[in-house]
């Protein structure tokens, strides 16, 4: 009897392992991970994009366009299962562009559809495929870089702030001195330069 109950109690430990297993499996594939850099083809248009994953939160940039109207776009979305849903935004020409892609996924690729529209009323919608080209985020680079500003050396600053005193204590006369116009000849409030021809 004991031996029985042994063997139905290891045949149980054994069977709960196995469900176990495949119910952590199903836990894993469940939440894909979609971080790394993308390459998305929309339309005629291709875009790269970096992805952060936080569980089923989506953020990240994209960039695309070439020279010379390259554009960057801010990016936020979400997972859930093997559906994701992503927003993007930009400008463009002065226009406001707003993407929303619906797809599936499989954490290597994305197949869906997307709708854009922009600040000026113009709509346009196709089918949207990708797929991951890099899991590390830190090799993604954006269309344009902007430059940080650099402040000027001490040299400079102090060149500067001398240049605005002299210009402040410089105080405009209505008289004008005729020492410093002595290449001139001023007759009844007119000047003129003697070599100067007269019509």
């Amino acid at each position: 009897m004991t031996v029985i109950g042994a063997k139905y109690t290891i045949l149980c430990l054994m069977l709960a392992a196995t469900f176990s297993g495949i119910s952590l499996a199903e836990d894993a594939a469940g939440r894909l991970s979609l971080e790394g850099i993308w390459i998305l083809d929309m339309g005629e248009e291709r875009a790269t994009m970096v992805v952060y994953q936080y569980d089923g939160l989506l953020a990240g940039a994209c960039n695309g366009g070439v020279d010379p109207d390259p554009w960057n776009a801010a990016m936020v979305g979400s997972v859930l299962g093997n559906e994701i849903e992503l927003h993007t935004s930009r400008h463009e020409n002065e226009a406001i562009m707003e993407t929303l892609i619906r797809a599936e996924t499989t954490g290597e690729n994305i197949n869906g559809s997307f709708v854009q529209s922009d600040s000026l009323g113009r709509v346009t919608s196709g089918m949207i495929s990708g797929f991951k080209i890099n899991p590390d985020v830190s090799e993604y680079r954006p269309a344009v870089e902007i430059a940080p500003a650099v402040p000027p050396n001490k040299e400079t600053a102090q060149a500067i702030e001398r240049t605005n005193q002299t210009v402040s204590t410089v105080k405009k006369s209505r008289f004008v001195d005729v020492t410093t116009q002595s290449d001139r000849v001023f007759y009844l409030g007119w000047a003129w330069k003697p070599d100067d021809k007269v019509n």
